[in-house]
C-alpha cells in the first residue's frame, strides 16, 4: 500500500510539471519606432517616442515603445508646448524558451502598430493622450497549437504620460497566449467495455453469480 502511495504521489508531480511547462509559453519582442518624435526648439518643448525590448508569457503588459519628453540646452521655455504627432512601430516577434528550456514559437514575424499623442508637455510635466489608430490587435504563432495575442489597449490602460523632461512614460500593450483548443468525446459504454475486453453481458452475468454465492 506504501509502494502504491508514492508511485501516485510521483505520477501526480509529473502531470503537474507537464502542465507547468505547457502553459508557460514565452517569446521574445522588440520594437523599431520609425515615427513619432518631435523634436524641441528654442521656444518649444518636444517628445520622442522610443524603442523598446523584452520577453512576454502567458498573459501581462509589454511595453513597446517609452515616450520621453525632451527639451532644447538654453533658455527655460515657461509654457507649456501643443504636441500632436503621429507614431510608428515595427514589432517583431520570435520564440524563447521556457523555465524548462523548452523553446516556443517559430520564424520571427514583425508586425505594425500606429497611433498619436496629443496633448502639452510643458516645464512641470506632461498632458499627453495616446490614441492606437491601427490595428487593434495581431496573433502570432507559438509551438504546439498555441498562440500570442498582441492587443493595443484603450486609452488610459496602455499610456502612462512622461513627467517633466529627464522622466519618460510608456505605450503598453497587452499579450495572451492562448492554449490549443483539445476536442474530446466520451465512448459509449459497449466500446469501453469491449476496449478493456469484456462485454457488457458478461459482466452483468459475473456480477450476478456473485450475488447468487
Amino acid at each position: 500500500m506504501r509502494k502504491l502511495a508514492m508511485s501516485t504521489v510521483a505520477i501526480g508531480a509529473g502531470i503537474l510539471v507537464s502542465g507547468l511547462a505547457a502553459n508557460a509559453q514565452y517569446f521574445n519582442y522588440t520594437s523599431v519606432v520609425t515615427a513619432g518624435t518631435v523634436a524641441p526648439t528654442a521656444s518649444a518643448f518636444g517628445v520622442t517616442v522610443a524603442s523598446a525590448s523584452g520577453v512576454g508569457y502567458n498573459i501581462g503588459d509589454i511595453v513597446v515603445a517609452n515616450v520621453i519628453p525632451t527639451a532644447s540646452i538654453g533658455p527655460t521655455v515657461p509654457n507649456p508646448t501643443p504636441i500632436s504627432t503621429n507614431w510608428s512601430l515595427n514589432l517583431t516577434l520570435s520564440g524563447a524558451s521556457d523555465f524548462l528550456g523548452t523553446p516556443a514559437g517559430g520564424p520571427s514575424q514583425t508586425f505594425t502598430f500606429t497611433g498619436k499623442l496629443t496633448g502639452t508637455e510643458g516645464p512641470g510635466g506632461s498632458a499627453l493622450t495616446d490614441t492606437i489608430t491601427g490595428p487593434a490587435s495581431e496573433t502570432y504563432a507559438l509551438n504546439g497549437g498555441y498562440t500570442a495575442t498582441i492587443t493595443a489597449l484603450v486609452p488610459g490602460d496602455g499610456f502612462s504620460s512622461p513627467g517633466k523632461p529627464g522622466t519618460q512614460g510608456q505605450i503598453d500593450f497587452q499579450a495572451v497566449v492562448n492554449a490549443p483548443v483539445i476536442t474530446t468525446s466520451t465512448p459509449e459504454p459497449g466500446a469501453l467495455a469491449m476496449f478493456l475486453g469484456v462485454s457488457v453481458p458478461g459482466v452483468l452475468l459475473g456480477a450476478r453469480r456473485r450475488r447468487s454465492k
